[in-house]
């Protein structure tokens, strides 16, 4: 007998992998086929000799593109978070089992209904920036996000979502330039699911937004208010020529930027520092998103009294350039 005896659970992170457990009540050969149930389509086949169990990861055969969640821009908005269905089937001589589907959105995972942070849910923005909401709801649920402001403003934005799994993208350019207080009530079927508050403060001079997708996989905003240094760093690859003199035969310019953060509570600091964990990082320019990296070692605490902030230091590689 072959069968199937466990599977992920449904929105498991792919970074966790994506797994399926087969067994057999003898030694046999196998060939696992491994579909995307959204276009049903064949996206990778292995074969296993002699197994009596054996556990399949099919996260490496996963469209990569589904891997990169990007930050939204533009105008406010709600929408269903891209997602697709996978299942495999397990045959051997005699027997074919063909497993349950298992739905996989981005990096997300699920362990309760309402929006998802790393984040506060009460957290300052500037006139003209942008943020993003992560939402989970039960499947088949209307989700309604009702934005007011303290200028008299309001928006409205509804969204019928089968998987219960959207992303709401708020542009503080679409209320007044006089709001000081932003208002976010989601809910679910109509019933109040719950609330996120935005204090709208000047921006900095010279400050810089940073997006990152944290290590569940929402999408996460803050403004550095300080932007302590600026490096160009120039590396050469060089080689010997003919006539044994070094030539240097490529450049790479990168940017480093050490920021710092305005005194936040614990809470705000952990999550801020998670983004050493975050698998894409940006600096967010006018709408413009420029790849940078961070490293273990590039984040450092500040303590003054009961107040603490944080600096981080980012590497923006430029391109790599043959002379």
């Amino acid at each position: 007998m072959l069968y199937i005896s466990k599977t992920s659970n449904d929105f498991t992170p792919i970074f966790q992998g994506l797994l399926f457990t087969i067994q057999s009540d003898e030694a046999t050969d196998i060939t696992v086929d491994i579909f995307n149930a959204t276009s049903n389509t064949v996206i990778g086949t292995k074969s296993l000799s002699n197994i009596t169990e054996a556990v399949i990861d099919i996260a490496p055969y996963i469209n990569r593109s589904l891997d990169s969640t990007k930050p939204l821009t533009g105008a406010s908005r709600l929408e269903e978070c891209h997602a697709e269905s996978y299942y495999i089937t397990v045959s051997d001589a005699i027997n074919l089992e063909i497993s349950d589907t298992l739905i996989v959105c981005n990096n997300l995972e699920q362990t309760s209904h309402g929006v998802h942070t790393s984040l506060s849910l009460s957290r300052n923005i500037s006139y003209q920036e942008e943020d993003d909401l992560r939402i989970y709801a039960p499947p088949q649920t209307t989700i309604t996000a009702e934005i007011t402001s303290d200028a008299g403003d309001s928006l409205s934005l509804e969204l019928f979502s089968t998987l219960g799994v959207a992303q709401l993208h708020i542009n503080t350019a679409d209320f007044s330039p006089s709001t000081r207080e932003l208002t976010v009530k989601i809910y679910f079927n109509d019933s109040l699911s719950q609330s996120v508050s935005y204090n709208l403060i000047p921006r900095y001079k010279g400050s810089q937004r940073v997006v990152w997708v944290s290590d569940k996989g929402t999408i996460e905003r803050y403004t550095f208010p300080v932007v302590k240094s600026k490096e160009l760093k120039v590396v050469r690859h060089t080689t010997t020529n003919s006539l044994g003199q070094l030539q240097t035969i490529r450049l790479r310019k990168s940017k480093i930027y050490t920021l710092v953060s305005e005194g936040l509570t614990d809470a705000t600091l952990e999550g801020l520092a998670a983004i050493i964990a975050a698998p894409k990082v940006w600096f967010e320019e006018d709408g413009v998103f420029n790849e940078v990296t961070v490293g273990q070692s590039d984040i450092k605490y500040h303590n003054f009294g009961n107040i603490s902030s944080l600096s981080i230091t980012f590497t923006e590689l430029g391109e790599e350039v043959a002379l």
